[in-house]
C-alpha cells in the first residue's frame, strides 16, 4: 500500500535479533544469475554484533545516518505514533543528533511556526552534510547546522499542490547544495490525466543562486525535474486504485548517484545528482513479484472513495509493492511484498481485515511474505531472499499490517554495519531507545 497524506501513513517500527538465511537455503551451491550474467551467492546471514543505547523516551523514531560523520539524526517531530502503548505525545523533544556511542551531541527544537521554525509536520528530516541538516515542512525546506542554528529555507520546496505526500525518504544531499526531492507536484490545470500532468522528483543546485551576484535575476536553482513514468498503471484509462505519489529514493555517496524506484514497477532509475541527468535504468527481475494489469487495471483494484476501504480491509495485499529501497555503502537493498491470491483477499476483506480473520497466521505465512533482493550497481548478489529476523511475530503490533516488517534498517557502512532502529513499543521494560547493529555475511555455499 502506498503511504500518503491523503489516506494516512503506514508506520515502520523494528526488528527482533536472530541469524537468517535465505529462502533457498545457505547450504545451497552456488548458482549463476543467468539473466544478469553475473555469479551470485546462495546464502545471508543476518548477525547482531552490537547495540547502541540511547538515554531518551518518547515518540522518538531515527531518520538518517550519515556514514562519513557517523552521526544519527533522530526526533519526534510530526505525526510518528506508534501504537497503543506509546504516549501519543510528539514535538516535545525536537531534533537529536546522536554519535555512534548513543551520546546526544545536539538537540534543538524548531516545531514553532516563526520565521526559523518548520512547524510540527516535518515530512522529512535528512543530513544535507556532515554538518547541516535539511527538515521538509509543506512550507519550505529548512536548514539548519547540525547545533540546530538556522541557515535559511528554500520556499520553492514545498506541498503546495500536492498530488500525494509520502512519509518514504525524500530529501537527498551529497553536499548540502546538490539537492533531491521526492515531490508529488501538480503542474497546472488539464484534462489530461494527473500523471501526465504531474511531477515527481526534482533536482536542485542551490550553489549556483548562492555564486550568482546579479540580486536582480537570480540564478534558477532547479537543474531537473521528471514526470510519472511512461506504464500501464499511469494511463490515463486505468481504473485502479494509485495515488500518485514521489517514487521510493535512496543516495549513493560513494558514487553521487540517486536511484529512484515506483513500487509497482520492477526497474530502478539512476540519477547524476550535480547535474540532475538520468544515467540509466535497469530491471530488478525478481523472482515472486506478482502485479497483474489489465488494460492497466491491478488485480482485484478500485477506484474512487470506495478503494479506501477495500485497501483497509486487506485489498492492497493483492498485489507486489516494494516497500524497500535502502543504500548499504556500494551495496544496495530492496524489499517487496508477495501477492496474495484474490480469492483469498476476497475472504480477508469480508472478514473485515486481516486482524479479524482466524486464518490470517497461515494466510501470512504462506502467501504474504516479505522478500529481498541484494545488488552492488547493477549486478544482483543475492537470488531472491527472506530475512526472518524482520518478520513480525503473532504478538506484535506489525503482523496484521499490509507491509511492515519487525525491523526499520536506518542505513549502515556497507554489510559490515548495518543499523536497525527497535522502538521502545512495551514488549521490553526499558527507559531508553536502542539502536542494533548487524552485519551481513553473504554465504557461498
Amino acid at each position: 500500500m502506498n503511504i500518503s497524506g491523503l489516506y494516512g501513513f503506514l508506520m515502520f517500527v523494528l526488528i527482533n535479533t536472530c541469524t537468517v538465511s535465505c529462502q533457498s537455503g545457505a547450504s545451497e551451491s552456488r548458482t549463476a544469475d543467468s539473466e544478469l550474467g553475473v555469479q551470485t551467492y546462495t546464502g545471508v546471514r543476518f548477525v547482531q554484533i552490537d547495540s547502541i543505547m540511547i538515554d531518551v523516551i518518547g515518540n522518538f523514531n531515527v531518520y538518517d545516518y550519515h556514514p562519513q560523520s557517523g552521526l544519527f539524526l533522530g526526533g519526534d517531530i510530526g505525526g510518528y505514533l506508534r501504537g497503543p502503548n506509546q504516549s501519543t505525545k510528539r514535538n516535545e523533544l525536537g531534533h537529536l543528533v546522536i554519535n555512534r556511542n548513543g551520546e546526544i551531541l545536539h538537540q534543538f527544537n524548531h516545531t514553532d511556526n516563526g520565521p526559523e521554525g518548520h512547524g510540527g509536520r516535518g515530512i522529512d528530516h535528512f543530513f544535507l552534510s556532515p554538518s547541516t541538516i535539511g527538515v521538509y515542512s509543506p512550507k519550505s525546506l529548512f536548514r539548519y547546522n547540525i547545533d540546530g542554528t538556522f541557515i535559511g529555507k528554500h520556499k520553492e520546496i514545498n506541498t503546495l499542490d500536492p498530488l500525494g505526500i509520502s512519509f518514504h525518504r525524500v530529501g537527498f544531499s551529497v553536499d548540502g547544495k546538490h539537492i533531491a526531492m521526492g515531490m508529488s507536484k501538480r503542474m497546472g490545470s488539464s484534462e489530461d490525466s494527473v500523471y501526465h500532468k504531474g511531477r515527481a522528483l526534482w533536482f536542485y543546485d542551490f550553489g549556483k543562486a548562492e555564486n550568482d551576484l546579479t540580486t536582480e535575476a537570480p540564478a534558477n536553482p532547479l537543474l531537473a525535474s521528471y514526470g510519472f513514468p511512461d506504464n500501464p498503471i499511469y494511463s490515463q484509462e486505468s481504473k485502479m486504485h494509485h495515488s500518485p505519489l514521489p517514487p521510493r529514493m535512496a543516495l549513493n555517496r560513494g558514487t553521487h548517484e540517486l536511484l529512484s524506484l515506483y513500487p509497482e514497477i520492477p526497474e530502478i532509475s539512476v540519477y547524476d545528482m550535480k547535474s540532475g541527468r538520468l544515467k540509466e535504468s535497469y530491471p530488478l527481475n525478481p523472482k515472486h513479484f506478482e502485479f497483474k494489469t489489465e488494460k492497466g487495471m491491478a488485480s482485484g483494484a478500485l477506484k474512487g472513495f470506495e478503494s479506501l476501504a477495500w485497501i483497509n480491509r486487506g485489498g492492497s495485499m493483492a498485489n507486489s509493492n516494494y516497500q524497500d529501497l535502502i543504500q548499504l555503502g556500494e551495496y544496495t537493498l530492496l524489499r517487496y511484498n508477495t501477492a496474495i491470491p484474490k480469492s483469498i483477499v476476497e475472504e480477508i476483506i469480508v472478514s473485515g481485515g486481516p486482524k479479524k480473520t482466524e486464518r490470517w497466521p497461515v494466510i501470512r505465512k504462506k502467501h504474504y511474505r516479505s522478500v529481498y533482493q541484494l545488488f552492488k550497481g547493477t549486478e544482483r548478489v543475492l537470488p531472491d531472499f527472506e530475512l526472518s529476523a524482520l518478520a513480525p511475530r503473532k504478538e506484535h503490533l506489525e503482523f496484521h499490517s499490509n507491509a511492515s516488517i519487525r525491523g526499520k534498517i536506518i542505513g549502515g557502512n556497507g554489510l559490515a554495519e548495518i543499523f536497525v532502529f527497535i522502538p521502545n513499543n512495551g514488549e521490553e521494560e526499558r527507559d531508553y531507545e536502542l539502536i542494533r547493529v548487524f552485519k551481513m555475511e553473504l554465504v557461498e555455499e
